[in-house]
């Protein structure tokens, strides 16, 4: 019985290791859409992270860029994150950890699909 169950378990491990990582998550916007990231809103509400892309799927020109809110207005294009070195357009697919006074904040995204980049 115990050597059924340390089979069972074993097998349950080994059918996780073979499943295959997340697909790229793609979003197609539209023309004025800039979608705030996953977290990207400030502890204050004053700033955002949106991302925005062109083409089918946002791989054109696409970029994350800091967004004064509540207008939604671009203030800055983050240079390091844009069409070369990043595997998702998707918002979601972004995450934004901002400091409690909302001065300062780390974003997580991936550049290939089992690579995370951290920006701050």
């Amino acid at each position: 019985m115990k050597s059924r169950i340390i089979l069972t378990v074993l097998a349950a491990l080994l059918a996780l290791a073979v499943v295959p990582a997340h697909a790229t998550d793609e979003h197609t916007y539209g023309k004025d859409e800039y979608a705030i990231i996953r977290d990207g809103l400030s502890p204050n509400e004053k700033l955002s992270l949106a991302s925005h892309g062109d083409g089918e799927g946002g791989n054109e020109n696409f970029h994350v860029w800091l967004m004064s809110e509540p207008a939604h207005r671009r203030i800055a294009r983050l240079e390091d994150i844009g069409s070369r070195g990043i595997l998702d357009t998707g918002p979601k697919a972004y995450y934004a950890f901002w400091s409690a006074n909302s001065r300062y904040v780390a974003l997580t995204y991936r550049s290939e699909r089992h690579v995370v980049e951290f920006e701050l």
